[in-house]
């Protein structure tokens, strides 16, 4: 299978209309919403799992990891708000995240103070 954003076993770049000529979606479920975690799962082509580096964000991907088991789709854990430079948090929660059997995309998004409102 070949996924966009140059994550493992991407081939191609990804067309506007998404992978399959029509547009793509994005679901977000809420925390401790295992049913409806499991059906937008079992729906996805593709699950993409946001984590902090912080241990309780990381603890908190278990129970995330046993619904992508159940659904039996491709996840990766994208780790975010990671400060620039902190190369050793970003090997740690990468080590962290690994626990739980999912794949750590290579790519890791970082804090944007820039962004940050005052």
């Amino acid at each position: 299978m070949s996924y966009p954003c140059g994550l493992p076993g991407s081939r191609s770049p990804p067309s506007r209309e998404g992978r399959w000529g029509r547009p793509g979606a994005l679901i977000d479920t809420a925390p401790h919403a295992e049913s409806a975690s499991l059906a937008a799962a079992k729906a996805a082509d593709l699950i993409l799992i946001p984590c902090r580096p912080g241990i309780l964000d990381l603890r908190a991907i278990g129970t995330t990891a046993e619904i992508v088991k159940l659904a039996g789709k491709p996840a990766f854990v994208v780790l975010n708000a990671i400060p620039p430079g902190a190369t050793r948090l970003l090997a740690d929660a990468r080590a962290g995240a690994a626990v739980h059997g999912l794949a750590v995309a290579p790519v890791a998004s970082s804090s944007a103070p820039l962004l940050a409102t005052r």
